[in-house]
This record gives C-alpha cells, sequence and structure tokens, in this order.
C-alpha cells in the first residue's frame, strides 16, 4: 500500500534520525586525556602501598577458553563488622591504605544525545555521585570503619572504545583504586578492568553470561545476564498468552556474537516452549541501537509474511523505524517489549506511534511506570531525589526529566550496594572480604531496579519481573501488579 505523504514523511523522518545519530555517536570527540578529579583531600598521587597479589598489569589471567583465572584472592577474609581504626589493611591491597578508600567512579559522555532534548538529557553523573558522597559524610556512614572515601572520576565515550580503554587503565596505573562503580554504558573494556587489572567492577547494565564468566567473578551488576533476561521474557510472553496462535517474526543485529546469543536463548526458549515452527520471519541488522535501513526492510517482510507478533531485539529508534514503516502501510502486528536497550523506559518508547504501539505489554525488571500507576516512589527512591536536592538545588522528577531521574536513581542503587558491602567487609578490607560482603546483598529494595540479591556464582542482582502496558494517551507505561519471580534461571 503506498503511504500517505505524511506518513511518508515521518517515516523518514525516524530513518534519518537513525542514520544521523548513529554517526553522530560514532563520532563524539576523540579519545585523549581523561580528566580525573578526586571528590575528597588528601593523597592524590599514585603511590599508594602495593597492588593486588603483587600485580597491576594482565599477568596471571589466563586467557577465555582455558582456565577463566585465580579467583578471588586476597588474605585474611572477614564478612563481618570489623574492628576499630587501630588494625591494618591486608598488604599490598590497592586502594586502601590506613585511612582512605579509593574508589573510581565511572562518567559516561552521552555527547550529542543530548540534543534530542530533555527526555534524552542525564543530566551531570558527576554532580549526581558528589552529592551521594556529602550525603554519606553528613549522615556518618563515612569514614567507613576508620577510612575516607575518595571518587575518582574518569569520563568515556559510550560508544568508543579507546577512551574506555584509557579510563580503566587510569583507574588501574594512575589512581589505583579499589574498585569501580561504572553505572552505565561501560561496555567495551569491562574486562580490561576485570580480567586485566583484577579489579571488580560495579554496575547497572546488563552484561552476557560470557562476560561474567571471563571476569573471574569481580563482575556485579544489579541487571541479570543478558541471556536471562531472555529467557525470562519469552516464558513471561508465554505465560501471559501472548504467543498462542501468533505467526512470529524475529528482528536483532546481525553480528555474529548476538546472532549466537539470540539463538541461545529467545530462539531456543521458544522452541522449548513449542513456538518454533510459529517463527515465518527472521531479519538481522547492522546496528540496532541507533537506526538501521534494515528496519523498513524488516518492516516490510513481516507485513508481506502477515507477521502478528513482531519481536524486535532493538532499540528505540529501530523499533520506531519500524512501525512507522508497519502503520504506512496498514500493517498492525502485536509487539512485546522488554528491558534489552530499556525499551520498558519512557524516554526510549517516548517516539512509537500511537496507532502502533498503544496497548504494548512489556516485561520489566525495572521500576519503571510505578508512578503512572499511583504508587510513587520507593523510600530508596524518594531519598535518592530528597540527597540530590539538598546537595545540586535541584529537584529531579521522573514526568519533568524521565533520563536524568533514570540515571541518578541507577547511581545511587548502585552506590548503596557498594556502600553496604564495604561496611560489611569490616576493617581488614581485601578483595576476598569485599566480595563476601557483596554475598551478602539480600533482597535490598532499591529506587529504579526491583530488590537486590547477590551469592556466590550470581552477579547479577534481580531476580524478579513484572508487566507494564504502554498507553498513547500519554506516551507512558504503567506498571500492572507486583513484580513476581523470574520463570527460569
Amino acid at each position: 500500500m503506498r503511504a500517505a505523504p505524511e506518513r511518508r514523511g515521518a517515516r523518514l523522518y525516524w530513518v534519518l534520525l537513525g542514520v544521523a545519530l548513529g554517526l553522530l555517536i560514532a563520532n563524539l570527540a576523540p579519545a585523549g586525556r581523561v580528566t580525573t578529579i578526586v571528590a575528597a583531600p588528601g593523597d592524590t598521587g599514585p603511590g599508594d602501598p602495593g597492588t593486588v597479589n603483587g600485580t597491576v598489569g594482565p599477568g596471571g589471567i589466563p586467557t577465555v577458553g582455558g582456565t577463566i583465572g585465580p579467583g578471588i584472592t586476597g588474605p585474611g577474609a572477614t564478612s563481618g563488622p570489623g574492628g576499630g581504626p587501630a588494625a591494618g589493611p591486608a598488604a599490598n591491597v590497592r586502594g586502601v591504605t590506613g585511612d582512605k578508600i579509593r574508589l573510581g567512579i565511572g562518567i559516561p559522555d552521552i555527547g550529542v544525545v543530548k540534543a534530542l532534548g530533555p527526555n534524552y538529557d542525564v543530566g551531570d553523573p558527576r554532580e549526581q555521585m558528589e552529592a551521594v558522597l556529602k550525603g554519606w559524610k553528613d549522615r556518618g556512614l563515612v569514614p567507613i570503619n576508620g577510612r575516607d572515601v575518595e571518587f575518582y572520576y574518569r569520563s568515556y565515550d559510550i560508544v568508543g572504545t579507546q577512551q574506555q580503554r584509557a579510563a580503566c587503565e587510569g583507574w588501574a596505573t594512575d589512581d589505583k583504586v579499589f574498585t569501580v562503580m561504572a553505572v552505565s554504558n561501560f561496555w567495551a573494556h569491562g574486562d580490561c578492568l576485570t580480567k586485566e587489572y583484577r579489579i571488580p567492577l560495579i554496575s547497572s547494565d546488563g552484561y552476557t553470561e560470557g562476560t561474567w564468566k571471563a571476569s573471574a567473578g569481580r563482575l556485579f551488576t544489579l541487571m541479570p545476564s543478558t541471556e536471562r533476561m531472555f529467557r525470562n521474557w519469552m516464558h513471561w510472553a508465554h505465560h501471559r498468552g501472548l504467543l498462542n496462535g501468533k505467526r512470529i517474526g524475529l528482528y536483532y543485529s546481525g553480528a555474529s556474537a548476538d546472532v549466537d546469543l539470540i539463538n541461545r536463548s529467545i530462539k531456543a526458549e521458544l522452541k522449548r516452549l513449542g513456538y518454533g515452527s510459529q517463527i515465518v520471519v527472521e531479519v538481522t541488522a547492522s546496528n540496532v541501537a541507533t537506526g538501521a535501513p534494515e528496519d523498513t526492510i524488516a518492516a516490510n517482510k513481516m507485513c508481506a509474511e502477515d507477521v502478528t507478533l513482531a519481536i524486535l531485539v532493538a532499540g528505540a529508534v529501530n523499533q520506531t523505524n519500524f512501525m512507522y514503516e508497519a502503520d504506512s502501510q496498514n500493517c498492525h502486528p502485536d509487539y512485546i517489549e522488554g528491558d534489552f536497550l530499556f525499551s520498558t523506559n519512557d524516554t526510549a518508547a517516548h517516539t512509537f506511534p500511537p496507532g502502533q504501539a498503544d496497548g504494548i505489554y512489556g516485561m520489566t525488571s525495572y521500576r519503571f511506570g510505578e508512578i503512572t500507576a499511583g504508587m510513587g516512589l520507593s523510600a530508596p527512591g524518594q531519598a535518592c531525589v530528597e540527597n540530590y536536592r539538598k546537595y545540586s538545588g535541584r529537584h529531579v522528577t521522573y514526568k519533568e526529566a524521565p533520563a536524568e531521574w533514570m540515571f541518578l536513581q541507577q547511581g545511587c542503587d548502585s552506590a548503596s550496594v557498594m556502600l553496604e558491602a564495604l561496611q560489611r567487609a569490616g576493617r581488614n578490607l581485601t578483595e576476598a572480604s569485599f566480595f563476601n560482603a557483596l554475598y551478602q546483598t539480600r533482597n535490598e529494595v532499591m529506587g529504579v531496579h526491583s530488590n537486590v540479591s547477590f551469592s556466590p556464582g550470581k552477579y547479577g542482582g534481580v531476580d524478579t519481573q513484572r508487566t507494564v502496558q504502554w498507553h498513547a494517551s500519554c506516551r507512558c507505561w504503567e506498571a500492572l501488579g507486583k513484580f513476581e519471580p523470574f520463570y527460569v534461571p
């Protein structure tokens, strides 16, 4: 069917936006010097005593495919509250002195994405974390077991690899931090920290199970692994009856690693649940983050094959392109959404055409949609907002600045997990005592994530999901019901 002029114009706009955004993000400011800012007074030089196990560099970590690594190391593990200031740290613990703990804080540079408007602006991540540290100190949570805390900030490009590599090496060799908290988009060189330099990394990003294994147990993230998220997404759709009798179309990244990921998670689970024969169309994309030419190709193929359920494992720009193309052909498949690339967030879904997206159901492990549903903020979520207002003078709301609100909450959630582990690790702070303390995180209530727990061998925090529904009237998600346990490991 020939598209009406306004539909063609709208579709062209989103295709061009995706292409332009992809080019702009790929060409953010070139890598160069990475600025380090110390958030607390004291020794800012590289002279902290020693390194973990006597090495800073990559030596001693076997490659993936053989032995993954030596596992948790460090003498004198303790998980109790520890002694007083008189006790000293274990020898040669990087980032730990008698009176200080050095912590690396990642600052993602979203660059030109801010130009898309306030819905995409994450605010000032450094200021957000400075407010967290000030709040800790004012509430008497720092010093921790007799040690002050210093934040060492390093900025990195959210897509490019050079700045992420430079940030990793700066934290390891110049700042000599004990652990790093990089809340978002530290994709390219998490293994630089955990594998090469043996520095624990705390994040709220979703990583693959292979990345976790390669980290030798040093990667902790609040979200589940990508595979676990995908497996449970399919089970959620099955339990809600959203797959029954559907002609299914799949659209996902064509990169070889991503094809393998989809095969062993989404497609394998659909087959296991009895829906394998219902997959009638598969299209792969050259870019699933910022739009691709294949977006419209996928829509054309699925509409031609009368697909009744389009599973788009892609970002919001790709999905928007797809939906406008389908709309122009008067083609209206059902959709299901998930947390991949934050599709269950209002910012991501804001561009969806109402005629295609109204009433879509999604599965999420975030607290998205609670405010719309009248549930309000969780206690930690409210405390996070109030703490930031106290120290910055800014009151950030989900409605007025959803991306900034989310990033602020992610930072508070990750910092809360890190703080409590440092407290539980006691005065004899080592890598082992820190890990043992993280393993004691049990059902901790968060601001934007569902409750978080860790245990040995389990490095993804959340274990629950709930249903959300998108409404065209507000271009927003509404949470339905309560969080329920995941269906499968």
